[in-house]
């Protein structure tokens, strides 16, 4: 779980930024949002406190995203950066590494993956996460916590771009999606995958 610390999410497909933004108030942090690289450094000029940028590493517009991650830290001395990508080879790849000083976590993550990984960047421990996806302490009759299990679902989608979005945002919340583009494919999936 996360403290009193403020992230600052900079993420162009509003899909998976409210799902990431979803996430992290899970979590416990403080969440603010952009659209875009422009947008992140207005929210860091503003004089809000932000403890961590976490951004896509690509994005559209004029400015990329690692030149708005080095202006915000140089105006935010303090300000910690965790990119994030599901492309291997990027902006803040080079020669299979990672620029000194650079944090990457790799799409698809799970909450729990993104839950350590932030941590690590904001370099303090934090607590224990919650057995429920809202937060609460749930636990069963026995007074057991109650678990969530990680499900397997089947999207069908025809769209390839809503599909692989769904999916990403299912693998992102810890789920397994198996993918098929039309009901016959469906079908198909049903009988093979038991």
């Amino acid at each position: 779980m996360g403290g009193r610390e403020t992230i600052l999410v900079v993420e162009d497909d509003a899909r998976v930024q409210s799902t990431v933004v979803a996430m992290l108030t899970a979590l416990s942090y403080s969440v603010l949002k952009a659209d875009d690289a422009g947008q992140a450094l207005t929210v860091i000029r503003s004089g809000v406190h932000i403890d961590l940028l976490f951004t896509d590493v690509v994005m559209p517009g004029a400015l990329r995203s690692p030149e708005m991650a080095r202006q915000a830290t140089q105006l935010r001395l303090h300000l910690k950066v965790l990119f994030t990508s599901g492309y291997t080879q990027n902006a803040i790849v080079h020669g299979g590494r990672l620029d000194a000083g650079v944090e990457l976590l790799s799409k698809p993550y799970s909450r729990e993956e993104l839950a350590h990984k932030l941590r690590d960047s904001l370099g303090t421990p934090g607590g224990t996460i919650p057995a429920t996806a809202d937060g609460s302490d749930a636990a069963q009759a026995d007074g057991a916590p109650l678990l969530i299990k990680a499900l397997r679902v089947l999207v069908i989608e025809d769209d390839a771009a809503s599909l692989d979005a769904v999916c990403e945002t299912l693998q992102m919340l810890g789920h397994g999606p198996a993918k098929a583009a039309n009901a016959t494919q469906a079908i198909e999936r049903l009988r093979t995958d038991k």
